[in-house]
């Protein structure tokens, strides 16, 4: 556990570094205003990868561990069903960046075929995870978080070109030299190829069966996350979007890099012990998690207080004195969100995703609904309280149900 818990965290190591350098370059170099329409953009994107492949995450690690002596053919199947939703999901990508979001033809086939490599990357970093092949994880992850900062660095010192566009053209670059490696590795390991992906409708409704209300449960989950950056834009304008999406996105990424490894190196060994009928063991294991995560939650917001004002004034150069308590309020929130996906645990191995999806919503529309009451008034500060009153919420509604589980465990 200690190794895989080491590679993780290089694993996200590079995603949160080259993230918080992303941030700093396009505010510095594009400015707020076309961060905020590349934040807009971007959440947009990451709500369609999950609702197309979001269901085939969840059912690979769930289930890829039931076939012991099948793994190759399973992974080939679960090849096919990721092939067909990551077309769905460029399409989708492409109609949208056309019909909504008014981009020019050229534009609308790069945001396409970054969606389509996007959905590609995650598939293969979760068959890394399913398969316990950390190294190959961090290292792919690592080449992607890098490598895009690279080819943006190049691109905008080479063409002059200020726009957002520049990031979603170094991320597409990255992406086909790694789709080239991932590929060619899973080739390697486990015999994956496209010739050898085939249909299987019992095996794909079992998974669809599984893994959608999951899928479901993700996108509100993401739309929580993301509709205070809609409301922002919508109220204040893509300048303000950007300020507080930065200040967002950095000191949320740096929260997730904290817990990540945790839940990455976890989630697995608890479904491989749950599989195995170690039902007992698995929830210890949980709650080892959640002690982790507390423990790492207290020392990080202590060690932020005095580095978040250098960081937000003099690293972003953005000005205001309610953006120090705008990145601890986020921070808390993100930890509490982190804490979440432990805590709602039992309900994914007993298959109540209608609750969590229920507890989810409810989260939701308590954060539309404090968000259009108080960002017309206060701004871009109430986003972060809501943010963190809405993942608090849905913290104690799976905690105060996982006790009533784990008593009946017992």
């Amino acid at each position: 556990m200690k190794k895989q818990l080491l590679h993780y965290f290089l694993g996200q190591l590079a995603p949160a570094i080259s993230g918080i350098i992303l941030i700093v370059l396009a505010v510095r170099l594009l400015g707020e205003e076309e961060y905020g329409f590349y934040a807009v953009i971007y959440s947009s994107l990451v709500l369609i990868h999950n609702l197309f492949f979001g269901w085939v995450q969840q059912s690979l690690l769930r289930f890829i561990s039931q076939y012991e002596n099948l793994r190759k053919v399973v992974l080939n199947k679960f090849l096919f069903i990721n092939s067909l939703s990551a077309i769905s999901a460029g399409l989708t990508a492409f109609i949208l960046s056309l019909l909504f979001f008014k981009l020019d033809v050229s534009n609308a086939l790069w945001i396409g075929s970054f969606m389509v490599l996007y959905v590609f990357l995650t598939f293969y970093l979760i068959s890394f995870q399913a398969f316990f092949k950390t190294a190959y994880y961090a290292f792919t992850n690592t080449f992607y978080y890098l490598g895009y900062i690279i080819f943006f660095l190049i691109l905008i010192y080479t063409l002059e070109n200020g726009s957002y566009m520049l990031i979603f053209k170094s991320m597409v670059f990255t992406l086909i030299l790694i789709h080239i490696y991932a590929l060619s590795r899973l080739h390697k390991k486990f015999k994956i190829n496209f010739s050898k992906a085939f249909v299987d409708k019992d095996f794909i409704k079992r998974a669809f069966n599984f893994g959608f209300p999951l899928t479901l449960w993700l996108f509100v989950s993401l739309l929580l996350g993301f509709s205070d950056r809609y409301i922002i834009f919508y109220y204040l304008g893509a300048e303000e979007t950007g300020t507080y999406t930065a200040i967002y996105d950095m000191f949320y990424k740096i929260s997730t890099f904290v817990c990540l490894p945790v839940l990455y190196a976890f989630h697995p060994q608890i479904m491989d012990l749950w599989n195995k009928d170690k039902r007992d063991e698995a929830v210890r294991l949980i709650k080892k998690a959640m002690k982790i995560e507390i423990a790492a939650a207290l020392a990080f917001i202590l060690l932020l207080i005095p580095i978040a004002p250098p960081v937000i004034f003099n690293l972003l150069k953005l000005e205001g004195a309610h953006l120090h308590l705008i990145s601890i309020v986020i921070v808390a929130g993100g930890f509490a969100w982190q804490l979440a996906m432990f805590a709602h645990k039992p309900q994914e191995l007993l298959f109540r995703q209608k609750f969590m999806l229920a507890g989810v919503i409810l989260a939701l529309l308590l954060n539309i609904s404090l968000n259009f009451l108080f960002i017309p008034v206060y701004g871009i500060t109430a986003a972060a309280f809501t943010t963190l009153i809405s993942a608090v919420f849905y913290l104690l509604i799976m905690s105060a149900d996982s006790l009533k589980i784990r008593k009946r465990l017992h």
